[in-house]
């Protein structure tokens, strides 16, 4: 997401990324990441689990990545 006051790239105040997961069971160290065109926006891991198995655990990360806005805004290639 992003608020921009004119609709002018240019003018771009922020961009948020908003990563939400969710996991059931036992999980240890499950790492996870978003890329965009080589350049590593965020990295996380699954939460400790809270001893009820078979519980889902939900967890919500926001990043602020917009120093990135000029890759963000001419799209990645992908890779």
């Amino acid at each position: 997401q992003h608020s921009n006051n004119n609709n002018n790239n240019n003018n771009i105040e922020r961009i948020v990324l908003e990563f939400t997961g969710s996991i059931s069971g036992i999980q240890y160290d499950r790492y996870g990441s978003v890329w965009i065109d080589g350049i590593e926006l965020l990295r996380t891991t699954t939460p400790e689990p809270m001893g009820v198995d078979g519980e889902v655990i939900s967890w919500t990360v926001e990043r602020d990545v917009t120093e990135y806005a000029s890759v963000l805004l001419m799209g990645g290639d992908g890779g």
